[in-house]
C-alpha cells in the first residue's frame, strides 16, 4: 500500500512542483500550439521540396512531441532535485526506488501521450491528411509479403 501511495501521491506532487509555478497561458501554448506550428512548418517544407506526404510529417512530429515533454520534464525533475540539494535525501529514503521514480515519470508520460495525440488529431484535421486506422496492420502485412518474396515482379 505504501508503494502505491508513493507512486500516485509522489508522482502528482512532483508534476505539480515541476509545472505549478508556470502560468497556464505559457504552459498550454508551449505544449499545444508549438506542436501544431512545427507540424505545419515541416509539412509545408516537405510539400515544397516534394519529399514525403502530410501523413509522414504528422506521425513524425507526433513521435517527436511524445518524446520532448517526457525528456525535458524528467531532466528538469532530476535537475531540480540536484539544484535544491534534495536528490541525496530522495535516494537515501527507505522508500522503494521503482514506485518512487515511476510515479514521478507517469504524469509526464501521460502528458507526452496527450500532446502527441493532440498533434495527430489537429494536424490531420488542418492538413486534411488521412491516416488509416489499420495502418500498422497493413504495414506488417506488406513487410511479411516482402520478406516472403511475394512482391517480386511477375514475368508476363
Amino acid at each position: 500500500m505504501t508503494s502505491v501511495r508513493i507512486f500516485f501521491i509522489g508522482g502528482l506532487m512532483s508534476y505539480r512542483a515541476l509545472f505549478g509555478w508556470m502560468n497556464p497561458w505559457i504552459f498550454i501554448p508551449s505544449l499545444l500550439i508549438s506542436p501544431i506550428c512545427q507540424i505545419l512548418l515541416f509539412a509545408y517544407i516537405g510539400r515544397s521540396a516534394g519529399v514525403g506526404n502530410d501523413e509522414f510529417y504528422v506521425i513524425g512530429n507526433a513521435l517527436n512531441y511524445a518524446a520532448i515533454p517526457c525528456m525535458f520534464a524528467m531532466t528538469f525533475t532530476i535537475g531540480g532535485e540536484r539544484f535544491g540539494q534534495t536528490l541525496g535525501l530522495v535516494l537515501a529514503t527507505p522508500a522503494r526506488r521503482i514506485p518512487l521514480f515511476l510515479g514521478r515519470s507517469m504524469p509526464v508520460i501521460v502528458n507526452g501521450w496527450f500532446v502527441a495525440m493532440f498533434g495527430v488529431v489537429v494536424g490531420t484535421w488542418m492538413l486534411d491528411a488521412h491516416i488509416p486506422s489499420d495502418a500498422p496492420a497493413a504495414d506488417r502485412a506488406r513487410r511479411r509479403g516482402r520478406l516472403a518474396g511475394l512482391d517480386r515482379p511477375r514475368d508476363s
